[in-house]
Order: structure tokens, then sequence, then C-alpha cells
């Protein structure tokens, strides 16, 4: 019955604005963390720099495997003493094979190129695989009214709050940074209804996601955050353009517990 005088008492004071502690922050921090796991004959060596997020430790996924670039001229490799004219670059000279020789004597991202060419770095593949391994935060859903109760046909209003994220790691021995930001956010309500946004939602009184709920129930809502990436690569002494990098990645977030009431109004007399 108190919970029911509350949520009526809080529907009538909307206009005096939504109660509420202060966020959590999500799950887990750390700083300046380094951490190698293998991934496609690569090593990854993560040193990661939050802003306005909660980093968790690294989780190694496969062994660890060093090696280096290597590289050599097309017509010399197996002997060969005469080059064809598909192996010649622009200017005529000989294209240059290049590839990740590792230590333990496989190898991996074999190309060609001319002298003139970037030198041979990781693909957009290795990229994603990296951007895979970095510690994202878990979303933390906000919902008001607060307290884990609301009532039926009241608008209930969902809110998180975005992440920025920079790090920066070592992909097929190469400086790769990553400016990673949040790109949708897919409410679940409870009730087996979703909706997805580019959004991040806001508080009373500037609330842009709400839902109504039709009957009186206890539910579990959750939120999950797909994140996208930007990269830029240091080569030597170059450092490229900042590139969007096509793939997503998806953190889901943890349910909470949301009963929702109806209110049954009574008359009072003085």
């Amino acid at each position: 019955m108190r919970v029911l005088m509350a949520l009526c008492l809080f529907a009538t004071l909307l206009a005096v604005g939504y109660g509420g502690g202060s966020p959590a922050r999500a799950a887990c921090s750390s700083s300046n963390t380094s951490t190698t796991v293998g991934a496609e004959g690569a090593a990854f060596n993560a040193s990661s720099r939050e802003q306005n997020a909660t980093a968790c430790p690294a989780d190694p996924t496969g062994p660890s495997v060093q090696g280096t670039w290597q590289q050599k001229d097309v017509c010399t490799i197996g002997g060969e003493t005469t080059c064809a004219p598909i192996e010649l670059c622009p200017d005529g000279q000989p294209k240059q094979e290049g590839w990740y020789q590792q230590a333990d004597g496989g190898t991996s991202n074999l190309t060609r190129f001319c002298p003139t060419d970037e030198p041979p770095g990781p693909t957009p593949t290795d990229i994603y695989t990296a951007f895979k391994t970095i510690p994202l935060p878990t979303p933390h859903l906000h919902i008001q009214p607060p307290g884990g109760h609301t009532l039926v046909n009241l608008p209930t209003i969902y809110y998180t709050r975005p992440a920025t994220i920079d790090t920066t790691l070592t992909v097929l021995d190469t400086t790769v940074d990553f400016h990673i930001t949040a790109a949708a956010y897919t409410w679940h309500y409870g009730d087996h209804t979703t909706a997805t946004t580019t959004g991040p939602g806001a508080p009373y009184p500037h609330q842009t996601i709400t839902h109504r709920y039709r009957r009186q129930a206890t539910i579990h809502p959750s939120l999950d955050t797909t994140y996208q990436a930007d990269y830029r690569i240091h080569t030597g002494n170059t450092t490229s353009q900042w590139q969007h990098l096509t793939p997503t990645v998806t953190i889901t977030g943890p349910p909470h517990t949301l009963t929702i009431h109806t209110a049954t109004p009574h008359l009072t007399g003085e």
C-alpha cells in the first residue's frame, strides 16, 4: 500500500521533477593496463586510456604469437633471374613481397607492393580482431521513477550515460589508435517489446525515451550497447588519417527488476 501511495504521489508531482541518487558506474575498473593476446598470428599489446567510461581487465584468449615483418624483392624469391612485367612497378622496380614472420616459424599476411607504396601492415580484419579484445563498458540502465516501481500507463523513462574510449594497441608489430563510441542502444522493456535508438536518452525533465506498460506485472528490462570504432595506424614516422571500422561490437547489459502497479483512485472528504 505504501508503494502504491508513493507512486501515485510521484505521478501527481511530475512537474516537480524526478528524484534519485547519483548514477552508478559500470562494474570493474582499471587503467594503464597492458595485455598481450594472440589472434591470427598477431601480437596485441593493449594499453588502454579511458575517458568517461569504465574499463575492465582484459581477458586474453589464445596463445601469444610474436614475430616481425619481413620483405624481399619478388624477382629474387626462389632464385628467379628474370621478372615478369606483372611483377614490376610502374617505375620498373621489382615489387616487394612482405609477410609477418612468426617466432614459431609460421607466416601470415602475405602481400606484394611497390617500394613507393605504404609498407605492409594490419588489414581491416586484423584491426577488427584487435577491436574485439578491448574491454568495453557494460551498459548501465537508468529507469525513472527510481526504486524499481512504476505505474500502468505512466510514461516510464529510460536512459543511460554514453561512453567514449580512446586506447592504443599493437597489432602485427604496428601501433594502432582506437577512438570508440556508442553507435546504437537497444532497449529491452521486459514486456516482449524493444526499441533501438542512436541516442542514450536523458532523465526527467529532458526525457527522450519512454515506455508505457499496459498491465501490472514484475518484469526484467535491460539495455544492450553497440560500439563502433575509428582507427589510425602509425607506420614509422607516418600516421594515417582516421578511418572508420565497419564491423561493430555489442555488449549486453544485465537485467533489472521492475514492478508495475495499478493505481486505484479514491475520493476523500475533509
